[in-house]
């Protein structure tokens, strides 16, 4: 009896797309694996030093299975040493008590200490980054004043997850305005792009937190480093952070106190609407900030009109972003994307002279002009005694 070809013919079709539509043949289950969430790296007697804190399986096992471990932490802290970061890596994962594979397509923090900031050490980082084909590009980048693995190793009394307790702090520190965290791929799409650029990589730092013996908290308020793709160029302090929040547009929270003739009032920035510009006469930033007041320290009735307070107040922010703007001219940094202004206006000139732009643009002249809206006048005038 013969056969119909095409029956054959469409049975192969429904065998071969069954094989073909039935998912990865070589996917591994996260219980298989280490997946990190949160790494440091420090460089020590040229030697890279890689702390990496993973989920620990059983974090990782399916919804109803118990913890067989019976462990009060869900991650594991492993260390690893090298000449290059990969090497470092390596050694890491040798190091997990399981041999899984290490994967960090789930990384969410990456932590630099202060010695992997040194103009030896950043190039090797850099590359690693640039290259690594499995690497998650939306971590967040931060940095520590001293060995990045304290960060990592911290036992967090805030919960069992450190990472996702960070997570909140620096979420917390960018609502008040003291930080402006950036993730990576945002970190290399400046770094690359622009001659002459740089960042601002906010720094974390541990602290006791009282009545807890063995337990520490992450804080931000130590300010930030102002790095570039070779070097770090210098360390900013919170209220210099906080100035370049409002000259960027970020959350503008910039206070400060005015005071005359034994009146005081403490006042703080709401909104900020900023530009700065590259024309012919040099760099100009212009800016209109909304400030509210606060708090009004003195006796007696005040006789100053809301005039007076905004143009003091706009005198003061003048000077904070006059000095910040002159900070990186004398560093040669461009920290607020002048360099692609000027690719933009004067592509001939530009691509001719590039590596001659951090020179023209530290020479600049610089012109700031603040206007002040001031909100609540109200507060102009003491409480009544009654």
């Amino acid at each position: 009896m013969a056969r119909n070809p095409r029956r054959l013919w469409w049975a192969a079709l429904s065998i071969g797309g069954a094989l073909m539509l039935s998912g990865c043949w070589d996917v591994e289950t996260p219980e298989v694996l280490t997946v990190p969430v949160m790494m440091a790296i420090d460089w020590r007697h040229q030697t890279y030093r890689v702390t990496i804190e993973a989920d620990a399986p059983d974090l990782l096992q399916s919804p109803g299975q118990s913890n067989s471990s019976g462990s009060s932490r869900p991650t594991w802290i492993l260390q690893g040493q090298g000449p290059s970061v990969a090497e470092a890596l390596l050694h890491t994962g040798l190091n997990a008590p399981t041999l899984n594979p290490l994967t960090l397509t789930h990384l969410r923090v990456l932590i630099l200490g202060q010695s992997a900031l040194s103009p030896k050490a950043m190039p090797g980082i850099w590359d690693w980054l640039s290259r690594s084909p499995y690497l998650h590009r939306t971590f967040w980048v931060l940095a520590t004043s001293g060995p990045a693995s304290r960060i990592a190793e911290t036992t967090n009394p805030l919960g069992p997850d450190p990472v996702t307790v960070l997570e909140q702090e620096m979420k917390d520190a960018r609502v008040n305005g003291w930080i402006a965290p950036i993730r990576f791929y945002r970190l290399t799409e400046i770094m690359t792009n622009a001659p002459g650029s740089a960042q601002l990589i906010p720094l974390v730092t541990l602290k006791a937190e009282p009545g807890v013996s063995n337990g520490t908290n992450f804080t931000f308020d130590q300010g930030a480093d102002v790095l570039s793709p070779t070097r770090l160029v210098g360390r900013w302090t919170p209220s210099q952070v906080m100035t370049y929040n409002l000259l960027t547009n970020r959350r503008p929270h910039v206070f400060f106190r005015l005071c005359q003739d034994g009146q005081c009032w403490t006042v703080g920035t709401i909104t900020s609407r900023t530009r700065i510009l590259l024309t012919g006469q040099g760099i100009e930033a212009t800016s209109t900030v909304q400030i509210g007041l606060l708090e009004h320290d003195g006796s007696g009735r005040t006789q100053f009109a809301p005039l007076w307070l905004e143009h003091a107040a706009a005198a003061q922010l003048s000077r904070q972003m006059f000095n910040e703007i002159r900070w990186t001219q004398a560093h040669r940094v461009d920290l607020f994307g002048l360099s692609t202004q000027e690719a933009l206006w004067h592509p001939v000139w530009f691509n001719r002279h590039a590596n001659q732009w951090m020179t023209r643009y530290a020479q600049l002249p610089l012109k700031v002009h603040v206007t002040v809206i001031l909100h609540g006048t109200g507060n102009l005038q003491p409480p009544s005694p009654h």
